[in-house]
């Protein structure tokens, strides 16, 4: 038994169908061809920024505090809250 919804004997419209979705696939595949460089500069790039604001101490990361003479009442250091 054969199967004759395929092949030679499929109906036109089943081509085409056929036809656009690998056109479709192909189209796909260029784009990631394109964008996947793309992402990875972004990440690589985004990864090198990171690393450089950690190790220069950026964003408080690396922020000292020196202890002063005398323990401060809790009251006090309230009002030091911004």
């Amino acid at each position: 038994m054969t199967d004759i919804s395929h092949g030679a004997g499929a109906p036109a419209a089943d081509r085409a169908a056929n036809r656009y979705y690998f056109i479709a696939w192909r189209w796909h595949f260029y784009a990631g061809l394109y964008v996947i460089p793309f992402l990875l500069m972004l990440a690589t790039t985004g990864l090198i920024m990171l690393w450089i604001s950690w190790g220069a101490g950026l964003g408080a990361e690396r922020m000292a505090v020196t202890q002063g003479e005398a323990v401060l009442p809790l009251s006090t250091l309230k009002a030091f809250r911004l």
